[in-house]
C-alpha cells in the first residue's frame, strides 16, 4: 500500500494485523469515539496490531505492507 500525503480512509476495521513499514512517515488516526492521535511509522519497523476500527490520514508519503491475520 502506498498512501500519499493527504490520502484519507473512511471508517473501517481490521482484524489482528502485522504491518511492515517500507517507507516511514506520519499518520493521523481517528477512533470511533472521535479521539485523534498522530503516529510516526519508522522505516523498517514491524508492528503487531490488535483488531481495530478507525479512520486514518497520511500526513506524509508512506509505503507499508499490511497482513491481516484471520481465523
Amino acid at each position: 500500500d502506498k498512501p500519499t500525503k493527504g490520502d484519507k480512509t473512511p471508517v473501517h476495521s481490521h482484524p489482528c494485523t502485522v504491518v511492515y513499514i517500507i517507507k516511514g512517515g506520519r499518520v493521523r488516526i481517528t477512533m470511533p469515539d472521535g479521539s485523534i492521535r498522530d503516529a510516526e511509522l519508522k522505516t523498517g519497523d514491524t508492528l503487531l496490531r490488535p483488531p481495530v476500527i478507525h479512520e486514518d490520514e497520511a500526513l506524509d508519503d508512506l509505503e507499508v505492507v499490511l497482513v491481516e491475520l484471520k481465523k
